[in-house]
């Protein structure tokens, strides 16, 4: 009996690094489903190391560094912060089949399911594409803005007849939205839906009354 306890052991130890490196890796998020709600985030991506380390984020912007710990009998997997708390919302169960992989649990009576597919390099953002020199078509722009310098600290500049005007902007974390909030107060702020046409090439969409303004931007390299 005992000599079928040690075998066992030994096994386990095989099967267990096998696991690891299994889970070990980039893997992005394709979709998250809260009930019967889609709740997908957008460029959500996981790194899980092999020495149970892990970070994760949207896009560029790292939002969560920590821990895992597999229980491979029971296909679970504990996330942990970085002070080593347990989320408090417990484990997930999860199976790796090829190069996707399933995580479910129960959060406050619901099923959550999340699907993810493992990747080789980071998911770009809005956020990340957005930055950089953007000029509007001659004729075609939104007031008095010629052209706008959106920058990686959040902040932006626009150029207009009127002079330089700067503030913040901020992008939805799950919808194509852009707000710019400006320095000059509320009655300068606007709203816009986006959609990047190309690499180069965005559309920027409001509401104006009952009338809805369509501008395009081009980005200067």
């Amino acid at each position: 009996m005992k000599k079928m306890y040690l075998v066992g052991l030994f096994y386990l130890g095989l099967f267990y690094p096998a696991m690891q490196a299994q889970f070990a890796g980039l893997w992005t998020v394709q979709e998250v489903k809260v009930g019967t709600e889609m709740l997908t985030p957008v460029a959500k991506w996981f790194q899980f190391e092999e020495d149970e380390s892990l970070s994760s984020g949207n896009g560029g912007v790292r939002n969560m560094i920590g821990s895992y710990k597999l229980d491979e009998e029971k296909g679970m997997v504990q996330f942990r912060n970085e002070s080593g708390q347990a989320d408090p919302m417990g484990p997930f169960a999860y199976k790796v089949d090829g190069e996707g992989m399933q995580m479910e649990r129960e959060e406050e009576g619901q099923a959550v399911v999340v699907l993810l597919k493992r990747a080789s390099n980071i998911p770009l953002a809005p956020w990340d594409e957005m930055v950089g020199f953007w000029t509007f078509n001659e004729g075609e722009t939104p007031g008095h803005m010629q052209s706008i310098f959106i920058k990686w600290d959040r902040r932006y500049v626009a150029r207009t007849s009127e002079g330089r005007k700067s503030g913040v902007w901020h992008i939805d974390g799950h919808q194509p939205i852009l707000r710019l909030i400006s320095d000059g107060g509320d009655a300068e702020d606007s709203r816009w839906t986006f959609e990047f046409l190309s690499k180069t090439k965005l559309q920027w969409k409001r509401k104006v009354g009952d009338k809805e303004e369509t501008f395009v931007l081009m980005k200067q390299e």
